[in-house]
């Protein structure tokens, strides 16, 4: 019996080094860049989807932190923001000043987009979605703000209109000009083309409005 307790310590000890070491690969594994860029981007979600917009706003800002080259912590950041934006807007006693900053917030996340991708049509639709929807927030109080963000709208479609010719984008931009664009030819011209630098791809392709969006 002694010799049997004997030989299982040093078995033990082995098995316990052997535990040991699976534990640090595995936290060292969770520490890996691209896992916490994943696990951010989880979260960010998650708290999107429960309306915890500021939480997920800091989860999309720690993404990009963790990897600024990559688009979708951007497209989630201005998700964030603008889901932020149109919670304030649809708020009793709104005050404007507190909603378009947010809008021009989602905004800048979605010219990140464009910057790392100009071919990204995600890029361009949501950002001219954005710009739309801080026009709705201004038209009844500021019409002059309003129209600036449907002009700004409209130019943006009229860059997305060079990379996928789609219906749904020239109805919007001749609505926009309708409700307050200041250049009523935009609509039925050839926009400028969106600079190209030589090895930009196409990797995503336009979403409708009623598409929904899931988790990246």
């Amino acid at each position: 019996m002694k010799r049997s307790g004997g030989n299982m310590i040093p078995a033990l000890i082995i098995l316990a080094e052997i535990l040991a070491g699976v534990a640090c690969l595995l936290a060292l594994y969770l520490h890996l860049p691209a896992q916490r860029y994943r696990s951010a981007l989880r979260l960010g979600r998650k708290y999107l989807n429960e309306m915890k917009y500021d939480e997920a706003v800091n989860m999309y800002h720690k993404a990009v932190s963790i990897e600024p080259k990559r688009e979708n912590g951007y497209i989630g950041l201005g998700q964030a923001y603008t889901a932020k934006a149109d919670a304030l807007a649809n708020a009793k006693n709104s005050k404007l000043s507190d909603v378009t900053p947010v809008y021009d917030q989602a905004a800048d996340a979605y010219q990140k987009v464009i910057d790392l991708d100009q071919e990204n049509t995600d890029g361009y639709y949501y950002q001219a979605e954005v710009y739309t929807k801080a026009g709705d927030a201004a038209k009844s109080t500021d019409a002059d703000l309003a129209a600036n963000y449907y002009q700004l709208a409209i130019e943006v479609y009229g860059k997305l209109q060079t990379l996928d010719r789609n219906q749904v984008v020239t109805k919007e931009m001749t609505r926009l000009v309708a409700m307050g664009g200041t250049d009523s030819d935009t609509a039925d011209t050839e926009p400028e083309p969106v600079p190209k630098s030589s090895d930009d791809k196409l990797t995503i392709t336009l979403v409708p409005h009623s598409q929904a969006r899931g988790e990246f």
